[in-house]
């Protein structure tokens, strides 16, 4: 499956995609991804978010709109549990381009754009520690040691 949802290192979630998506897995990873949300709200759980698109070709139109409704449809949600959001976007154009796309459409958390995993997880160990999400000492040693390799090492 080219995108894989990963909970083993909460309060920090991890979606990565790794390749092309075709529609029909897009909309299995946004279910799963709102199944894990909404499971995460009954338990009182807050989270920070980090979505790695490093290995992600681009996506269709039709794609971008499904994201873009789907995104609006858990808005709310969104707000309740995260405590933010990174996005690991390769092409410094691009995270310019979305950077600034955030300044006039306001996100119910706040969203940070990187180059690599390894910043968005030190981003999101940051965010969490600043909201005051407790990480267990285990995962947080594991994210950190996962944060501090070279950015080929992570690659499984």
């Amino acid at each position: 499956m080219p995108y894989q949802l990963s909970l083993d290192c909460e309060p920090i979630v991890l979606v990565e995609i790794r390749g092309e998506l075709f529609d029909e897995e897009l909309l299995s990873m946004t279910h799963e991804v709102t199944r894990a949300m909404q499971l995460h709200s009954a338990q009182g759980v807050r989270t920070a978010v980090v979505v790695d698109l490093s290995e992600a070709p681009h996506i269709t139109p039709r794609q971008r709109r499904l994201v873009g409704e789907w995104r609006a449809d858990v808005r709310e949600l969104t707000r309740q549990i995260a405590v933010g959001m990174a996005m690991v976007v390769t092409s410094q154009t691009v995270r310019g381009i979305l950077t600034a796309i955030s300044w006039f459409q306001k996100e119910p958390v706040p969203v940070f754009y990187v180059k690599t995993l390894a910043e968005a997880l030190r981003w999101a160990i940051a965010q969490c520690d600043a909201e005051g999400v407790e990480i267990p000492p285990l995962v947080r040693r594991r994210l950190e040691r996962r944060s501090e390799r070279p950015a080929r090492a992570q690659l499984r």
